[in-house]
């Protein structure tokens, strides 16, 4: 990552944070005063470039609704999402491997017809706002990443949810739930050590200018580290 790229060549001068003069720490300080400031120190233009990016996304939000809900339409009255339940059930008679293939089936339709909004949003908008330093190939791998999880995490709670549909039918709502939580706080354990590294490089940080405020700040507030990546 870029960030960690940068943080492994040490700057020649010390950093030093910039407080603009309406967020110095004094009587009468408020978050929003200080925030305040801190925007006009940007200037007109850097300002008008956030101010697009974030209202952008707003607008993003929506167009992944609708765009959702259309691709979810198109499986439904084509036909398709019937058909993944046919060819699920031709491969298989189990069950739960029939819920298992026909998700993967659907991740992948949903994948493929929801890439041009994704490409868009991902990856073209972000290289127009200078936030991606990443290939098209990088960034597609890590999309293909993405779907690989879907399809073998997804399918495992699919097959949970469906199975405890079929034997507890009065109170599967309740029993899902629950199941729902758990594999939440599995994915929260699981996540940090497992999945995060598929998509980020971690190196250890060595730069003791930065190293040591952040271990320092770290021991006041109880936490045992000892290394930061």
């Amino acid at each position: 990552m870029l960030a960690l790229s940068l943080m492994a060549q040490p700057p020649k001068t010390p950093p030093t944070l910039q407080i603009p003069p309406g967020a110095q720490a004094a009587p009468g300080f408020t978050a929003e005063a200080a925030t305040e400031a801190y925007l006009n120190s940007l200037g007109a233009e850097r300002k008008a470039k956030s101010d697009s990016y974030f209202e952008g996304g707003y607008w993003l939000i929506l167009w992944d609704f609708l765009y959702g809900g259309a691709v979810l339409l198109v499986l439904l009255e084509t036909g398709w999402s019937a058909r993944f339940r046919d060819l699920s059930e031709r491969m298989t008679r189990r069950k739960p491997l029939v819920n298992w293939i026909c998700w993967g089936l659907f991740s992948v339709a949903t994948f493929v017809l929801g890439l041009p909004l994704a490409v868009y949003e991902g990856f073209i908008r972000e290289k127009q706002y200078g936030l991606m330093n990443q290939t098209f190939p990088a960034w597609f791998v890590d999309q293909l990443k993405g779907l690989g999880l879907s399809v073998l995490l997804g399918g495992l709670i699919v097959m949970a949810i469906f199975g405890i549909v079929r034997r507890l039918p009065r109170t599967w709502h309740v029993w899902g739930a629950l199941t729902g939580v758990l594999f939440t706080m599995a994915g929260g354990l699981i996540f940090p050590v497992f999945i995060a590294p598929l998509f980020n490089q971690y190196t250890v940080l060595t730069d003791a200018r930065v190293l040591d405020p952040i271990l320092r700040l770290a021991r006041e507030n109880g936490i045992p580290a000892t290394k930061v990546y």
